[in-house]
């Protein structure tokens, strides 16, 4: 098939590795997009070359013809030749739906009323095929690697949407003019490489550059060893890496297009706005904040009901009600009620997101059905595993319920993909020392929160200090917990038992707490 000849060695040449890789990223890549709502779901596994053919849930499927669907059981292939050339149809699939023409389609997403048909939301991104820069011609199926597989990976972000690859085919060994990528495509942001790789090594440089200006708004280098036997490991590693520091809420182009949201009159911000200043909620967790954002994201949903990222943020929002006590209404629902709706709305406009099933799960989880949080949270990940905003909301949780080993283990890979995480990705490794009663690491990992406005960050700083007998280090934090909740020692059995703390480390906060001076009164609800 490959034209090799006899003395063919897998171990040395890795043609069949490769061209599987690019065949399953192919398939995924067309799951993302055009084939996110097929009842047939055409996978090839890691580590294997015979495709998986499974049906998906018909309460989950929105064909757009039924009757292209209707395939007789009988009829199903049987030769590995059928089975291969159905896998080659459905890869060609993508084709057309990449070739169209996407310029000129933000702010126009929420006209379609079928939610299948909506158009995408966000900054778009034109990535250039990377450059070869060994001096060997046979290279350049590695550096091809590397460029698909970042667009694969950078299709599972929702917060943006990614231009054909067709369209930018034509870039290739060229000098790129951010003019003409705005102008011939209508891209926001565009994505260019190189890969040299010498003597078993590679090389991979990447910079990501605004068109409006030229601005180069984020640049990385990576090295790595490079054996045969690692090339596709390599080169979803570095892929995933890139994916999250470009395309998730905290990375580069989030933050890019925060800083031009921010210049705006709040009168003015659109439903993408909302959505980038959530995240930069997310970041500081600060009261006033909250208000904000959920005033601007309910008028969001209803002016664009089928911005299914909206739904989901808006979901966590009025969770945050619920678990942080932020600026409750009770008088007009109950908040986690309102989280479940709000998610379950995010799934319904599209099954495929990963944030709309993280915040599901998140929802099950402050409604204590910690089945349905697994369930939804298992999907997120499958869905993406490269997002560190929804690796982290799970880990996080499952460390909460003392799930440690899975849970922190999310929570290290969530800290690698986003070195500049938020303060809150710190609070497991907290809770995890501080259970062991190791209070030295504890306290290490609390200083380095950094959310001084947080009232979470002054409460684990007190019962760190309390157990360490640290006593005018306990009482300063404790003053610092009582300006940002006064009524905390009524509460704190109430606040530990919403993310579903076990009892016994309830107890020992509790006990920390005490011995840092925070009176805990007897008015404590229990049940």
């Amino acid at each position: 098939m490959f034209g090799r000849e006899e003395s063919f060695d897998p171990q040395t040449d890795p043609v069949v590795r490769l061209e599987a890789g690019r065949l399953r990223r192919d398939l995924e890549r067309y799951y993302l997009t055009a084939g996110r709502d097929d009842p047939i779901l055409i996978e090839v596994p890691k580590g294997a070359y015979v495709p998986v053919f499974t049906a998906r849930p018909l309460d989950t499927v929105k064909p757009r013809h039924p009757s292209a669907w209707q395939i007789p059981l009988a009829s199903r292939p049987r030769t590995a030749g059928a089975v291969a050339a159905l896998a080659v149809a459905a890869v060609a699939l993508p084709t057309w739906y990449l070739t169209a023409d996407t310029a000129g389609l933000r702010g126009h997403a929420g006209q379609a009323a079928d939610p299948a048909l909506a158009l995408p939301r966000g900054a778009s991104v034109a990535v250039i095929p990377f450059s070869n820069l060994s001096g060997d011609a046979g290279q350049d199926y590695f550096a091809d690697g590397v460029f698909e597989q970042i667009v694969t990976d950078l299709t599972r972000f929702k917060g943006m949407y990614v231009l054909s690859p067709i369209s930018t085919s034509r870039y290739r060994d060229q000098a790129v003019d951010h003019r003409d990528l705005k102008q011939d495509l209508g891209a926001d942001y565009f994505l260019a490489g190189g890969v040299r790789r010498v003597e078993g090594r590679v090389r991979i440089t990447v910079r990501l550059v605004e068109t409006k200006r030229g601005r180069v708004v984020w640049a990385e280098e990576f090295g790595r060893e490079l054996s045969p036997d690692r090339i596709l490991e390599v080169q979803e590693e570095i892929s995933r890496r890139v994916a999250a520091s470009v395309g998730s809420g905290y990375g580069a182009i989030a933050r890019s297009d925060l800083a031009s949201a921010a210049r705006k009159p709040p009168t003015s911000m659109d439903a993408y706005d909302c959505v980038l200043h959530c995240y930069h909620y997310d970041v500081s967790g600060v009261p006033a904040q909250h208000a904000a954002m959920r005033d601007c994201l309910e008028e969001a949903v209803e002016v664009d009901p089928g911005y299914g990222e909206a739904w989901a943020l808006l979901s966590t929002i009025y969770a945050d009600e619920h678990r942080l006590g932020f600026n409750p209404r009770p008088e007009l629902y109950v908040a986690t009620d309102k989280a479940l709706e709000a998610a379950k709305r995010a799934v319904a406009v599209n099954t495929s997101s990963a944030t709309a099933r993280i915040m599901l799960a998140d929802a099950y989880f402050n409604v204590h059905d910690l089945d349905g949080f697994r369930r939804e949270g298992e999907r997120s990940l499958a869905l993406n595993p490269n997002n560190p905003y929804l690796v982290s909301n799970y880990g996080l949780r499952l460390c909460f319920i003392g799930e440690w080993d899975r849970g922190l283990a999310l929570m290290r890979k969530a800290i690698a993909m986003n070195p500049d995480h938020p303060g809150w990705y710190r609070f497991p490794f907290v809770l995890y020392h501080y259970e062991r009663k190791e209070y030295a690491k504890a306290l290490s990992e609390v200083r380095r929160i950094n959310m001084p406005d947080f009232y979470w960050t002054h409460m684990t700083a007190a019962m760190t200090y309390g157990q360490l007998g640290r006593e005018r280090e306990a009482k300063a934090s404790v003053e610092k917990l009582l300006r940002l909740k006064p009524n905390i020692g009524q509460q704190v059995y109430a606040t530990l038992r919403i993310w579903n703390m076990p009892q016994p480390l309830i107890e020992h906060v509790e006990d920390g707490l005490r011995k840092a001076g925070l009176v805990i009164t007897p008015l404590e609800a229990r049940s």
